[in-house]
């Protein structure tokens, strides 16, 4: 297809008849079912670095390289564009806006697939290139393992050692948690052990303040009673010394009551003696004379007035006192 004015050609996106866009991808999906069956897949196969290579090719590679249908489809679809402008070449055609962004889609595309078949293409062709160069003492036989036996061997070896160790993991997360149990019943039971300690501890206490607290309330109703019993003693003590005090200045007033007594009488015997019946006539006779003056009723001298004027007073003091009155 020559290009026209409007500047579409499709070869330029990877799809015209010089590109190869279209075939490479059956191209590489061919090479690659070749490569895990025929010798040059087995030479690969007798060098053990190279198959895991080959593996990863095989599981993820070629899943990028576009399927076939994909390809004839917009195959296809870019031809159905080539025609709709070769029809109108002839025409002042200017391409709608969504025609270009149709092929620009198709051409980032076509540009994107042919990047990873070239990968593909450049990998496999270096895994056989490798094969080659590399030494190894395997011999390359008639019964020597294809490439594709190989790759299941190997992901049997890693699957069996993911397995070994899922195994391995879950054995030991199987015994971290006997152990977790363990310990948890462990700390389960130290943790009821303390709080039954605490709770005796606690029981304990509160019994041992109770048995305190009556103990110091015995003790201040025995300190009340003997308080209340010393009180009484007291004030029985003091009502015996009162009595015994008033039963003893009784005693004392009755004997200085009998001295006194006994006096009076020895002073009115000795009184009524003659001599000093003389000496108190002055005294007792009654007159009209008194202390302090005449009085019409004739009476004795009063003695108070005599004790009053100083007249019982000896020496010079008593007669000061009574001079001024006689």
């Amino acid at each position: 297809m020559r290009p026209i004015r409007t500047g579409f050609d499709p070869g330029r996106i990877g799809f015209g008849p010089g590109s190869h866009t279209a075939g490479s991808g059956s191209r590489a999906q061919k090479q690659a079912t070749a490569l895990r069956t025929k010798d040059a897949g087995r030479t690969v196969a007798l060098h053990p670095e190279l198959v895991p290579l080959a593996g990863r090719i095989y599981e993820s590679g070629l899943s990028n390289v576009p399927p076939e249908a994909d390809l004839l489809r917009r195959l296809e679809a870019v031809r159905r564009l080539a025609q709709q402008v070769s029809e109108n070449s002839r025409k002042a055609y200017v391409p709608p806006p969504e025609l270009a962004g149709t092929v620009q889609t198709h051409a980032a595309w076509a540009t994107l697939a042919q990047a990873k078949v070239d990968q593909i293409h450049q990998t496999l062709n270096s895994l056989v290139r490798e094969s080659k160069v590399k030494f190894t003492r395997a011999t390359l036989t008639a019964d020597a393992p294809t490439l594709a036996a190989a790759i299941a061997r190997r992901n049997e070896e890693v699957a069996g050692t993911e397995i070994k160790v899922a195994e391995q993991t879950a054995s030991t997360a199987r015994t971290n948690a006997v152990l977790k149990r363990a310990e948890a019943g462990a700390d389960a039971t130290k943790t009821q052990a303390e709080a039954d300690a605490t709770a005796m501890t606690t029981q304990a206490k509160a019994e041992a303040e109770e048995i305190i607290a009556t103990a110091k309330r015995a003790a201040e109703e025995s300190h009340r009673k003997q308080a209340e019993v010393n009180a009484a003693k007291e004030r029985e003590w003091k009502e015996r010394e009162a009595t015994l005090k008033l039963a003893e200045t009784k005693t004392k007033v009755a004997v200085q009551d009998k001295v006194d007594e006994a006096r009076k009488i020895e002073l009115r015997k000795k009184a009524s003696e003659p001599a000093i019946q003389t000496k108190l006539a002055p005294f007792t006779t009654p007159g009209c004379s008194q202390i302090k003056g005449m009085t019409i009723d004739l009476k004795p001298l009063s003695y108070t007035a005599l004790q009053n004027s100083g007249a019982w007073i000896p020496l010079n003091t008593g007669c000061a006192r009574s001079s001024p009155s006689l």
